[in-house]
């Protein structure tokens, strides 16, 4: 079997000895399985294994390993494109994703045709495929395919995911974007004058994971108020575009959503309307309300904007927590139509126990359940204990924080010395029998309780 070699691809022209090449077979060893992995990255439908000699051909055994690529859902997804070509029929844009190859979209004959899909989510967009039949009369090759988020110049002003070259009627055609590109809008244009002809259009991505603000809790600098109408914050998370959340023109403005978790943050979507430009606003990812949320990390920066339409940031870097503040460095407006923002929520080690207990019981019942009382070592850790802590019963929660007479410190009963604290003022006491709660009120501060105080506590899962 030296010399043989295994193409991949989506021809089958040349038996589908055209398609790229995964490897060469060297060293084939008969009697046992021989493994060959690509030399570089291909995809498609065929998988051909041929001789560049005049020679018989034997295999015994073929066993292809890869991952299938879905397509993504494009069953209520919105097309449109420049013009519709008409003759019997109209050969409207949504011919393309129809699932029929034999129904084509088709423009006319015009300056720089362009079809475009709204995916009516926001994805990371990894390739197209595209499929015309034979007979049909048209050249994609110097074709354009654009992904992002603005339907400025029908979208053709978004980045570019590749230039289609080398495209062949009757066979689908591979198009992988030559670098990372998301956005809801997928543009195939073509540069002159001339008709785009497409009869199927598959796109491969993943969606981003929409974070259900449903139940968080927003709140912003100032209501603007107009005819007896409050535009409040949460008008920026109802669903509505018309229905917008709008500060008074004040110093700094801002507007905050508690999202009742701890995500990572990948990306945050806004919409306004004609009325308010947000370009220099800048969003804000923690768990901190210090500073109305504006004292945690930047996520990005609100440039450029487009009005009346999703505006995508991406975060420039790794953010994660409970808090996106959207904030104005300056005194003016700040009207926000609607905020969805993109995440994956991290997983908590806490638990809270909704039974009053004293200390040294509520540390029985955790160790007796696989558990032990709470640690807080961080940040990250104190926040996570307070999403438990304002579901509880009791104004106070146990903690696995105790005090030892005998050494005269403070420590974890998981055995970390206290570095991180929320301690409130005047409550690190030096006395015996006493062990930390955290309060239930916001702000979620640490207090000294006697040991035979009972009330909730939060177990930690190890």
């Amino acid at each position: 079997m030296d010399g043989a070699q295994i193409r991949v691809g989506n021809s089958r022209e040349n038996n589908g000895i055209n398609n790229k090449m995964c490897t060469k077979i060297k060293n084939f060893n008969r009697g046992q399985w021989n493994d060959f992995p690509c030399t570089k990255q291909v995809s498609g439908r065929y998988v051909t294994v041929s001789f560049p000699d005049k020679k018989a051909l034997i295999l015994c055994e073929v066993e292809i390993y890869g991952k299938k690529r879905d397509p993504i859902n494009t069953a209520n997804s919105i097309t449109s494109q420049s013009s519709n070509y008409t003759a019997d029929v109209s050969y409207s844009s949504g011919r393309a994703t129809d699932g029929n190859k034999t129904a084509c979209a088709h423009t006319e004959d015009k300056q720089k045709p362009w079809w475009r899909i709204d995916l009516l989510g926001f994805y990371d967009i990894s390739g197209i495929s595209i499929y015309n039949t034979k007979r049909t009369h048209t050249n994609m090759t110097g074709a354009q395919i654009h992904v992002g988020n603005s339907r400025e110049n029908n979208g053709i002003n978004n980045k570019m995911c590749t230039e289609i070259e080398n495209f062949k009627g009757g066979e689908w055609n591979d198009f992988r974007c030559t670098e990372h590109v998301s956005g809801r809008y997928v543009t195939v244009s073509l540069p002159g004058e001339r008709h785009l002809i497409l009869c199927e259009v598959e796109i491969y991505g993943k969606k981003r994971d929409l974070i259900n603000t449903t139940n968080s809790i927003t709140s912003q600098s100032s209501d603007y108020t107009a005819h007896g109408v409050s535009y409040s914050s949460g008008r920026a998370t109802d669903g509505n575009e018309k229905l917008c959340a709008n500060t008074n023109d004040k110093q700094k403005p801002w507007w905050r959503i508690d999202l009742l978790g701890f995500y990572n943050i990948s990306c945050v979507s806004i919409y306004s309307s004609r009325r308010n430009n947000v370009v220099g606003a800048q969003i804000h990812v923690g768990n901190s309300r210090e500073n109305n949320g504006i004292n945690n990390k930047i996520c990005a920066n609100m440039t450029p904007f487009i009005e009346e339409q999703w505006n995508n940031y991406t975060c420039a870097e790794q953010v994660s927590g409970r808090y996106v503040t959207v904030s104005f460095p300056e005194t003016r407006f700040l009207i926000l139509c609607e905020v969805e923002i993109y995440g994956k929520r991290k997983a908590s080690p806490f638990k809270l126990i909704k039974e009053n207990k004293t200390w040294e019981h509520a540390l029985e019942h955790c160790r007796g359940n696989g558990m032990d009382l709470a640690t807080i070592l961080d940040e990250d850790d104190q926040t996570l204990a307070e999403l438990e802590a304002r579901k509880a019963d009791t104004p106070f929660l146990w903690l696995g924080l105790h005090y030892t007479c005998i050494l005269e410190v403070w420590f974890w009963v998981a055995d970390h010395r206290l570095e991180f604290n929320r301690w409130a003022d005047g409550e690190k006491t030096g006395d015996c029998d006493r062990s930390a709660v955290m309060e239930r009120a916001e702000g979620h501060k640490w207090f000294s309780k006697s040991d035979y105080d009972e009330f909730n506590f939060i177990c930690q899962k190890f």
